[in-house]
């Protein structure tokens, strides 16, 4: 079963694409199936494709999302990115660091002029004190 980072950012993959440019089947599979399961058996020029296809989706998405510099919608992706780090044996994984480290971490100061370890650390004391009500309230 897929991770709710994994699933996130293959449906901000399918937003920043148009509609005849969508993710098709295969695609989608591919970017859901652990990565120990392709090796040696893909396609190199598939795999590039596919990264192009993804990168410049994900900077469409992302750029949508945190249009007038929406902070909550930054650190959501900031929140999912480091769970898909963390966790994720994915193809999808793999694509969306190289996109972070390549294009995404220079957007996200651009836009937020912080670092990302300032959005993951706010994100995470976010999280903390959410769970922590949640748990008060029971």
């Amino acid at each position: 079963m897929a991770l709710p980072s994994e699933l996130f950012f293959v449906d901000k993959i399918n937003q920043g694409l148009l509609l005849d440019e969508r993710l098709d089947s295969t695609e989608r599979k591919l970017l859901l199936t652990p990565v120990h399961e392709v090796v040696g058996q893909l396609d190199p020029q598939l795999a590039q494709a596919l990264q192009a296809k993804a990168a410049a989706a994900l900077s469409r998405a992302y750029t949508s999302d945190i249009a007038g510099k929406s902070r909550r919608k930054g650190l959501i992706w900031s929140d999912f990115n480091g769970q898909l780090y963390r966790e994720s044996k994915c193809v999808i994984s793999g694509i969306v660091q190289n996109w972070y480290l390549g294009e995404g971490r220079a957007m996200e100061r651009r836009a937020f002029g912080i670092s990302s370890k300032a959005l993951v650390v706010t994100g995470v004391v976010a999280v903390v004190v959410i769970l922590t009500l949640n748990i008060l309230r029971c």
